[in-house]
């Protein structure tokens, strides 16, 4: 659109990051040059365009020494320039729209004016593919946390249906080994083992015995029912000693 409207052969939107400026869309350039992304940014009109966040307007570069060395002049053979910055709301140059004429040109207010339209133009594609960019990203965030949280309640849910399950085997399950096999089993619904085993410590004696098993991995030929061992130096006894997992 810039090169019809202007009649100039050259355009191109380029954006600034550190000492480079990168071209995020040309119209005009064949052959080698158009896959060229970027440029250094030392030297260059764009350079002139974001630092003072005007219109940089250059007639004949060849008149004037401040672009004597630009790459786009030894490269494309460019010798007159124009250049709006592209401001972001907050007033961040983030980089330039231009056109290119390789014959002496003598800008009009209206040439610049239309610069300007399409300077804005092109900054509020960038905005918003920015801003879609981040809605994207918070979505997805959104998202994660929703099915975290969701999946959060229903491990809640479950614990509590546990619980109840436990509690009502306590009030139902009147021997020991019927209440700790109602237990495992609600259990399970929870943390899955490989085998579950109630021991409980005799103080008299300070020792642990097995009083119950449950799993469907047997337990070790080892360790029948009734099994013992000593409260000191033992895994069950660490437990026991500190009340802690």
């Amino acid at each position: 659109l810039a090169t019809a409207v202007l009649r100039v052969p050259l355009s191109f939107v380029s954006l600034v990051d550190g000492d480079r400026q990168f071209f995020k869309s040309q119209c005009g350039l064949t052959g080698p040059l158009a896959a060229s992304r970027q440029t250094p940014l030392t030297g260059s009109f764009c350079a002139h365009a974001v630092a003072s966040r005007e219109p940089v307007v250059v007639p004949d570069s060849r008149r004037n020494p401040d672009f004597a060395d630009s790459p786009l002049i030894s490269d494309l053979g460019a010798v007159a320039y124009a250049g709006v910055p592209l401001l972001t709301t907050e007033g961040h140059a983030l980089g330039t729209f231009c056109v290119l004429d390789p014959e002496p040109h003598e800008w009009t207010e209206d040439e610049i004016g239309v610069l300007r339209i399409l300077a804005t133009s092109a900054m509020c594609e960038i905005e918003l593919r920015r801003v879609v960019g981040e809605l994207k990203t918070l979505t997805e965030n959104l998202q994660g946390m929703v099915e975290a949280r969701t999946v959060e309640l229903k491990a809640s849910e479950e614990r509590q249906r546990v619980l109840l399950d436990v509690n009502n085997a306590i009030v139902t399950c009147l021997d020991r080994e019927s209440l700790f096999s109602a237990a495992t089993t609600a259990l399970r619904r929870v943390i899955p083992f490989d085998r579950a085993a109630l021991v409980l410590h005799d103080p008299a004696r300070d020792v642990f015995k097995v009083l119950g098993v449950a799993g469907p991995v047997p337990s070790a030929p080892g360790i029948p029912l009734g099994t013992e061992w000593p409260r000191q130096g033992t895994r069950a006894g660490w437990v026991f000693d500190h009340g802690e997992p």
